[in-house]
């Protein structure tokens, strides 16, 4: 098989190394490049680059057997048209020089940043389950030590609870917030969503990276502290406060501490002049409220 071809280790006195790569190798490398000598994954013949040099056949490639064949597992719900068959993985790990494109965990983890959200990756698998095959990659990564760290901390392959695909550092785990205070916050222009890794994924924190509810709490009495200093900056967030009040009511008969407020509050918020204000003992939400009762 000519692509098989490759440089002599032992030049005959009378052949000149460099002559014979010039000469020999690289015309036809070159022509194997063009010429349709792969057979895909979907059983077609192939060439290696496209007619313009881009990178058409991608080959698997990494330390191990195990890994070559778990990144071609992975590659064949996705673009099987550009890999080659099963039983070829090996053969063409040995063959494959500078100019073939290289399928290692690195690239595979640029193809899936370059789709941006998971609604994407799910689009090209069709019909498996994205959330699930992207925990298989992480898997698989995880016994690449030598591409492992850098993956994790520098590619955007993980999706936020909106669906965007987020590098790890950048993420939180949810450790049992709650859709409410997750909505409340929003309403405050605090997407939390975008901070929270999707609950779907199987992916290792530190104990300091995973949130409660008690995080959720933090945020919104900072944000609603600031929000509530001007009376028209108020009105912008009625909606969130309608919300967080309505959250008290709801809650009231859970809760052991709770105080009588009268409050006066504009047609923006909520025609009501009378509310049982439920505090939360391990929270200290009293002066954020009333500071925002006062105000409006």
């Amino acid at each position: 098989m000519l692509a098989q071809i490759k440089s002599l280790r032992e030049i005959p006195a009378w052949i000149d190394n460099d002559w014979y790569k010039d000469n020999v190798l690289k015309p036809i490398r070159l022509k194997l490049l063009y010429a349709k000598i792969v057979t895909t994954a979907t059983s077609s013949l192939q060439a290696i680059l496209t007619n313009d040099g881009g990178n058409y056949m991608w080959f698997p490639t990494g330390s191990s057997k195990e890994i070559r064949l778990g990144i071609w597992n992975l590659t064949k719900d996705w673009f099987p048209h550009c890999l080659p068959k099963e039983n070829e993985v090996e053969l063409w790990n040995k063959l494959i020089w500078k100019e073939c494109g290289k399928l290692t965990l690195t690239q595979l983890a640029e193809f899936i940043e370059a789709l941006e959200t998971i609604d994407v990756l799910a689009e090209k698998l069709k019909t498996r389950d994205a959330f699930e095959w992207l925990n298989e990659f992480y898997s698989l990564l995880k016994d690449e030590e030598n591409e492992f760290d850098s993956i994790l901390n520098n590619k955007a392959i993980f999706p936020n609870q909106k669906g965007i695909l987020s590098k790890r550092t950048h993420l939180l785990f949810d450790n049992g917030i709650s859709d409410e205070f997750k909505d409340i916050l929003k309403l405050l222009d605090e997407d939390i969503r975008e901070k929270l890794i999707d609950n779907r994924i199987d992916i290792d924190f530190e104990e300091e990276d995973k949130k409660d509810e008690s995080f959720a709490i933090k945020i919104i009495n900072a944000e609603v502290n600031e929000k509530s200093t001007d009376r028209e900056v108020a009105k912008k967030y009625s909606e969130a406060f309608k919300k967080l009040l309505l959250w008290f009511q709801k809650i009231h008969q859970k809760q052991i501490i709770y105080s009588r407020i009268y409050l006066k509050i504009d047609t923006c918020f909520i025609m009501m002049t009378k509310l049982w204000i439920i505090l939360i003992k391990q929270s200290n939400w009293t002066i954020c409220l009333l500071n925002l009762m006062l105000k409006i």
